[in-house]
């Protein structure tokens, strides 16, 4: 009897552990299909959002071009600047010469120093007093140059801003 036994708990052990083994496969072949599923599910939501990368980038590359531009346009727009006072600090050291009478030397100084910054633009140059060959020595000699920023800019946000004036002024005691 002991031996009828003892068989008989072999044969529910290997029972119990082919039920174990197959219920191992039953569970792995679950998680493999999950898998399959999961790798579907994914590649539909990839294709599905290969538009919507485009929809973002046709939203968010102009935002970054004005950006971009607006960056560059400010760097020119202060260039200028600087190159105006120079200018006129040019023009003026030009004015307060003994030598200098006419004002037409001024502006030559001035459009010679511009001419580097902005080719294309057209400076107003004033000068005060207006009558250099009058001017003692000693008295100071006021020199304005002005721009309209229209003439300069490479966008044109005149439209957007209106006529924006540049200066530059330089004073220096005439020699």
């Amino acid at each position: 009897v002991n031996q009828k036994d003892v068989n008989q708990e072999d044969v529910n052990q290997k029972d119990v552990n082919q039920e174990d083994v197959n219920q191992e496969k039953v569970n792995q072949e679950k998680v493999n299909q999950e898998d399959v599923n999961q790798e579907k599910v994914t590649d539909m939501r990839k294709r599905n959002r290969r538009g919507a990368t485009l929809v973002e980038f046709a939203l968010c590359a102009p935002i970054l071009f004005f950006i971009v531009f607006a960056i560059i346009e400010g760097g020119r727009l202060l260039m200028v600047q600087n190159a105006l006072t120079t200018a006129a600090r040019e023009g003026c050291r030009m004015a307060v010469l003994a030598t200098t009478t006419d004002a037409n030397q001024i502006q030559t100084a001035v459009d010679r120093h511009m001419d580097i910054a902005a080719p294309t633009a057209e400076c107003s140059v004033k000068c005060s007093p207006d009558n250099l060959s009058a001017v003692q020595s000693g008295t100071t000699v006021t020199v304005n140059v002005t721009l309209s920023y229209a003439d300069i800019s490479w966008i044109p946000l005149g439209l957007l801003l209106g006529d924006i004036r540049l200066s530059g002024s330089a004073i220096q005691a005439r020699e």
